[in-house]
């Protein structure tokens, strides 16, 4: 009986001994991990600090690279609008078939505005150039005739149009080079006048501005012929044009302007 007790007192005291290591074990494992993590732990707390700021670096240079590309797309669009005008202020006159023994220059301006109204049809232009007055000065289109410089204003111009109510203007048939007068009829259209019956036309002839005004050069499009009917009153023909040029939808126009030594 003395020998079972022995036997099995010696069994707890076994098992308190590998109990007792086992957690010596484990303290002694964590004392040396915490110890390692607590030497670690600047390291590991800059590295990450690091990271992060190379991350915001990142996202910075990556956000201002694309400002960047935007602006260089912005300018390269500019560079090639300026280039654009620039090359429709050289191909003009041969455009417009335009005979330039009075030595013109011509000045692109940008439109930025237009109104209409009774009798108010107007175009509004931005211009780089304040030394001269562009004020009476004529104003085309790629396409043909626009209007008259009524206004110029620290680069401000206020146009008006061909399709004004009242607006004459002298012009000439492209085949028989007959003299007329156009004056509007509406936004886009206009009448010729004091062509006589005997007048041989056809409908898609167009008319341009002739010698005998005093403001536009001769030999520019004004309007193409849309119909016309010999008016049984009078001896005269009833002639309906449209405006060769879209009125209504410009963008860029060109003041015609004399050398000052021939004004």
């Amino acid at each position: 009986m003395k020998k079972g007790k022995r036997i099995l007192n010696f069994e707890y005291i076994f098992l308190f001994l590998v109990l007792s290591l086992s957690i010596s074990l484990v303290l002694i494992s964590n004392t040396k991990y915490s110890s390692t993590l607590y030497k670690l732990a600047p390291f590991i707390y800059n590295s990450t600090i690091s990271a992060d700021k190379r991350s915001k670096d990142k996202i910075y240079i990556d956000n201002e690279i694309v400002e960047l590309k935007k602006q260089l797309v912005s300018y390269k669009l500019k560079l090639n609008s300026l280039g654009d005008i620039i090359k429709e202020n050289k191909d003009l006159k041969s455009i417009l078939r335009l005979k330039d023994s009075l030595n013109l220059t011509y000045i692109p301006a940008k439109v930025t505005n237009y109104t209409k109204g009774s009798y108010k049809y107007k175009l509004y232009a931005k211009v780089n150039l304040d030394s001269i007055d562009l004020t009476g000065s004529p104003v085309i289109g790629l396409n043909g005739v626009v209007g008259i410089v009524k206004s110029h204003l620290e680069g401000d111009l206020s146009i008006e149009m061909i399709n004004k109510p009242g607006f004459k203007l002298s012009v000439i048939t492209q085949k028989r080079r007959y003299p007329s007068l156009s004056i509007p009829k509406n936004e886009t259209t206009g009448y010729l006048k004091e062509l006589t019956k005997t007048r041989e036309i056809a409908v898609g002839e167009t008319v341009y501005t002739s010698s005998f005004g005093t403001i536009f050069p001769k030999n520019i499009p004004v309007g193409v012929i849309k119909s016309y009917f010999d008016d049984e009153a009078t001896i005269v023909k009833n002639v309906e044009i449209s405006y060769i040029e879209n009125l209504l939808s410009l963008e860029t126009v060109f003041i015609l302007k004399k050398p000052s030594n021939t004004e």
